[in-house]
């Protein structure tokens, strides 16, 4: 089965109530429709997003920095650049129907859950995915990632309200055959990385011990598949 998405912790406990502290500051003219920015049936989503540019620096600076120290989205991403952080708010009777992103976004789509599951009803993010439906509400702090181009909504929010970051990402290897081999080398390189005996491996003076490892090896594949596909 294809690795269509992962879920990762992605900002710190210090990280995400910063921002939600700068979320609290905000009022009611700092925020402005989704459908601003959307092309399409108007029917499609009711939300609202952060227009204040300050606010809106400040929020994308720490995520930004968050994606720099993200080991598993630069694993599954490999990526170029990130682009288009939006702070999305979705209130009571707040959704968004099904779409997909538009493709020029990126290889990969980002969505950051901010608030705490108990704290909204409904809103769950619904992909589908190999012909079935999952439904993600993740804890506050933690991002799903997954294949810009999948067919997707949220479900409408009852109780309380939602707020997310979204962002997309653009990988360095354009190839959707050669990501996914790339991603897959990469997790049984990291297992044989757990082997007690690999920081001895790596650390020995001489050449032959460390060139007959499968450790070694995997990662030299890995290299020249970077190497002849990558956009570097």
């Amino acid at each position: 089965m294809k690795n269509n998405y992962i879920q990762v912790e992605f900002l710190s406990s210090s990280k995400l109530s910063t921002i939600n502290k700068i979320l609290e500051l905000t009022g009611e003219s700092d925020w402005k429709s989704g459908l601003e920015t959307f092309i399409g049936d108007p029917k499609t989503k009711n939300n609202i997003e952060l227009k204040n540019n300050y606010f809106k620096q400040k929020i994308s600076s720490i995520v930004y920095d968050a994606v720099n120290n993200c080991k598993k989205l630069h694993e599954y991403c490999f990526p170029q650049s990130i682009d288009g952080v939006i702070i999305v708010r979705t209130p009571i009777k707040g959704y968004y129907n099904t779409h997909t992103d538009n493709g020029m976004n990126g290889h990969y789509s980002v969505t950051l859950f901010l608030s705490d599951p108990e704290d909204y009803d409904g809103g769950e993010l619904c992909l589908f995915m190999n012909g079935e439906e999952k439904k993600i509400k993740l804890k506050a702090g933690e991002a799903i990632i997954y294949e810009t181009g999948i067919p997707h909504r949220v479900n409408e929010v009852t109780r309380g309200h939602r707020d997310v970051i979204v962002f997309w990402v653009k990988s360095a290897i354009k190839d959707p055959f050669i990501r996914e081999l790339r991603y897959d080398l990469t997790q049984v390189s990291l297992d044989f990385g757990e082997d007690k005996n690999y920081e001895t491996i790596l650390t020995h003076p001489e050449f032959a011990p460390v060139l007959e490892q499968t450790s070694f090896k995997l990662n030299s594949i890995i290299n020249k598949l970077v190497r002849r596909y990558a956009d570097l």
